[in-house]
């Protein structure tokens, strides 16, 4: 299946927020807690109130509003008992908000003859959605397959319209792409995921699928253990000039940086190379993408490595691996759909509502992942401390 569609130029927005808590007391908003820490804030004394966790902050341009995702409302009474609500006992007024007019709007909640309001931000438009589509293509390897995995699945309950692909070998280096490319060899795995059909099939040629669409996007990454190195960065300008050669002048080639290993991985290249230390493998990916992708080649940064990273400082835990090296089907591909789909499509994934079977009977573990990609996705190169501990 070919998509044809006409594209305006890609560009990046990164601005992103990330979920609050308000708590309200008759009628009366307490300001949110200034140093971000997450941390509830005091009841007001002999006063019933509201907390109002995990709301969405941001949408997109053309995006409906809608709470989704851990949104609850919990009524704390004066005596100290609370409850979290039921949908039925509370009502969400987001009827100030404009759909296609960027700005921040109010949005009421009331529920027990309380009422509290709430800021959310509709973002400008991304020129993506120019033509409507988000269209990502992949080139890598086993990792880029984790990676892309669930982002499908992401974006479409966002209500985003995409079309995501992948061009994979397992383990593929820099300069075995170059190689293949410059060969016109087709011993590639070609993944599509579109609202048309989802399939992977074997034996393509990369010069065709990169020209099968117009993409506003392409990653390139490197092998798993090599990405810490700086040496090994000395071809990527040559498979960017190649790529740059096939594909429309308005997309835009992003790194794709991956993840280190779990710490007990008993993977030899682990060991050998960065001692089985976790952080050292993690510091030294950070280290060689920002001194040679960012610095010298000037390309932008899809963080998934960070995404996992800031997962395993929270009530997760070091347990998104199948194997120590490879992302899981559960909670590790999920971090990385999210992350992917709020790096590429400019929007917020609080809203999130869809998670994987793996997950069905692991819900909680829903907004820590959430809060791992989007804070990646604002720090990319620094792990950000987690409010889920516990």
């Amino acid at each position: 299946m070919k998509f044809m569609t006409k594209f305006g130029i890609c560009a990046l927005s990164a601005a992103l927020a990330m979920s609050c808590s308000f708590l309200v007391g008759c009628g009366e908003e307490t300001p949110q807690d200034p140093t971000g820490s997450g941390e509830e804030q005091q009841q007001p004394q002999g006063k019933d109130a509201l907390l109002i966790e995990n709301m969405r902050t941001e949408f997109g341009y053309s995006e409906d509003f809608k709470t989704g995702g851990a949104f609850s409302v919990t009524l704390k009474k004066a005596d100290g008992n609370e409850r979290v609500l039921k949908e039925s006992e509370y009502t969400v007024d987001s009827s100030a908000v404009q759909k296609g007019v960027p700005g921040t709007y109010s949005v009421k909640v009331t529920a027990e003859g309380l009422e509290t309001s709430y800021p959310v931000k509709v973002l400008e438009k991304q020129k993506w959605e120019e033509d409507g589509v988000l269209k990502v293509f992949m080139i890598g390897n086993s990792f880029s397959v984790d990676a892309i995995a669930y982002a499908y699945n992401v974006a479409k309950d966002l209500g985003i319209k995409a079309v995501f692909a992948n061009l994979a070998i397992g383990g593929c280096s820099i300069e075995q792409h170059i190689q293949y490319f410059s060969e016109g060899t087709n011993n590639y795995d070609y993944y599509l995921y579109s609202d048309e059909e989802t399939w992977a099939t074997q034996h393509h040629v990369a010069q065709e699928e990169l020209q099968s669409d117009d993409w506003d996007f392409i990653t390139i990454q490197s092998n798993g253990y090599s990405q810490g190195y700086a040496s090994t960065y000395g071809n990527v300008q040559q498979l960017v000039d190649i790529i740059n050669g096939w594909k429309k002048p308005e997309t835009q080639i992003v790194w794709h940086m991956t993840w280190a290993d779990q710490s007990d991985s008993k993977d030899a290249s682990f060991k050998q190379l960065y001692g089985q230390d976790q952080m050292r493998q993690y510091n030294a990916n950070v280290s060689a993408v920002q001194s040679e992708v960012v610095e010298k080649l000037g390309l932008p940064v899809l963080p998934c490595g960070t995404a996992v990273q800031n997962a395993r400082g929270s009530v997760i835990g070091d347990v998104l691996t199948m194997d120590g090296h490879h992302l899981n089907s559960g909670i590790g591909r999920y971090v990385s759909g999210l992350t992917f789909v709020a790096y590429f499509s400019g929007k917020s994934v609080e809203g999130i509502s869809w998670i994987p079977d793996d997950l069905k009977n692991k819900t909680a573990l829903r907004a820590p992942a959430v809060e791992s990609a989007m804070n990646a996705v604002k720090a990319p190169f620094e792990l950000t401390p987690s409010k889920f501990t516990k």
